[in-house]
């Protein structure tokens, strides 16, 4: 890489990603960027997957001992060191299951943070949108195009920054950035696949445990002691539909402030 050239990195921490791992590591490379990789002691293929996309793509694969919950300080603090070790220029925060995407305008989310960079910007924002699969049998999960747009206030998933801000999202738990924040003025997309199928759901949010210290810290609260049908899907008339895969015609005018399985019919 040149040294007129940024380097971005997208951080992700994943555990058992299964048919995610595959599409996510393309999707990023596809965007320009490298990937770090920080494998919670992964029962699956997992591991193996990252292990083939190492200098195609990958440029870290680390593991990470399971301690038999989650916790999300525990992950901030993970990736927060490996980006010192790292050094990029920009880092991305991302989860396994989604998909980020650039503004309207950016042919790749590395071409968004080249512009941030130039117009003296140093935070990314992303809008979420939450993908139900009310797919065929034989159809994948990605090719879903019911969603609804989750905003339960905004800006609120600022995902990438430049590492030389020294901006934080410890005490946010990853959403907000503190510090000397110049946010980027348009939004880029996060495509959130929660779920593969209805099975999943169940099994996802039936049976996750959080660090107990982060619960009473009011974390997690959205994924605690969700009753089974409660995760339903929502019916196909309950969401917005887009035209066509890929397409980006969001619909931002009927914000859902809570998930779905938080809802009362």
């Amino acid at each position: 890489m040149g040294a007129d050239k940024v380097r971005a990195i997208a951080f992700i921490m994943v555990r058992d990603g299964g048919p995610y791992v595959e599409h996510c590591l393309t999707h990023l490379v596809k965007q320009g960027l490298e990937v770090a990789v920080l494998d919670h002691d992964s029962t699956d293929a997992t591991y193996a997957i990252c292990e083939n996309w190492l200098d195609k793509g990958v440029c870290c694969l680390q593991h990470v001992p399971y301690r038999g919950h989650f916790s999300l300080r525990e992950q901030l603090l993970l990736k927060q060191d490996l980006i010192r070790r790292l050094n990029p220029g920009w880092a991305v925060h991302q989860d396994i299951d989604e998909c980020l995407e650039p503004p309207v305008g950016f042919s790749s989310l590395y071409e968004w943070i080249e512009v941030a960079e130039k117009e003296n910007f140093n935070a990314l924002n992303f809008n979420e949108f939450v993908f139900i699969p009310h797919v065929a049998a034989n159809e994948p999960f990605y090719n879903s195009r019911h969603y609804y747009f989750f905003s339960p206030w905004s800006p609120r998933l600022m995902r990438g920054w430049k590492c030389s801000a020294e901006l934080s999202a410890l005490e946010t738990g990853g959403h907000v950035l503190k510090g000397d924040l110049r946010l980027f003025p348009d939004a880029g997309y996060l495509r959130h696949y929660l779920f593969l199928d209805q099975a999943h759901a169940y099994r996802k949010y039936g049976r996750r445990s959080f660090d107990a210290s982060e619960v009473a810290q009011g974390w997690h609260r959205n994924r605690l002691d969700i009753p089974r049908e409660a995760l339903h899907f929502p019916e196909k008339s309950r969401l917005e539909y887009l035209p066509s895969l890929g397409s980006k015609a969001f619909n931002t005018h009927n914000p859902w402030k809570k998930h779905y399985w938080q809802m009362t019919k």
